[in-house]
């Protein structure tokens, strides 16, 4: 789904070594029912991790995805048909994402990882920027054998964890698809773990 296997390899080399094994929790992820309108009239669900320590919402028409095995310490899916929202959260030894390099050291990383993926032909970084609380975001394009996909990404280090949400879409949905998506990314939030 989220090219989450290239956010690893960026930052494998400063993370250290992640939990040992693989943890696969059934139920990890809460969504709650209510529906709202987000201020672009998208009908939204919210979802929050069970611990609640991230939420962000989602367009109502999204439905929660499960994987059958989970590689990473928390992971959720959201989506409808090939637009996708997902978040992934591994533990990490980084005080903050500048530990590791500035926006576009990164996002140049990210896209070099996306080339190396079998079937990706090309991908290309087109925004690289730092948030005020101090979170990455990301735009980029990638062509592949199997569609061309236009992603946004949300890096952020917080409780000694990495967060990454991607949100993704193909590039003639991309559009239509894009309030929906920067809906998931852009409300995507961390609390102080206690």
């Amino acid at each position: 789904f989220i090219p989450v296997r290239m956010w690893l390899l960026l930052v494998v080399g400063v993370v250290g070594a992640f939990e040992a094994g693989r943890r696969e929790v059934v139920g990890a992820i809460v969504a709650t029912s209510f529906a709202t309108r987000s201020a672009s009239g998208v009908e939204t669900k919210r979802m929050v991790s069970e611990g609640g320590d991230f939420e962000f919402a989602y367009p109502a028409s999204y439905g929660i995805k499960s994987k059958p095995v989970r590689t990473h310490l928390e992971e959720v899916l959201v989506s409808s048909g090939k637009r996708q929202i997902g978040v992934v959260v591994d533990p990490v030894k980084l005080a903050r994402l500048a530990d590791f390099g500035t926006p576009k050291f990164v996002g140049d990383k990210v896209v070099n990882a996306e080339r190396s993926r079998d079937g990706v032909t090309d991908a290309e970084l087109l925004d690289a920027r730092e948030l005020p609380d101090g979170s990455y975001r990301f735009e980029y394009t990638n062509a592949s054998s199997r569609g061309d996909n236009h992603f946004i990404a949300r890096v952020l280090v917080a409780n000694g964890r990495l967060y990454i949400i991607t949100a993704q879409a193909r590039i003639d949905d991309f559009g239509e698809a894009r309030p929906g998506l920067e809906l998931g990314v852009d409300t995507f939030a961390v609390a102080p773990l206690a």
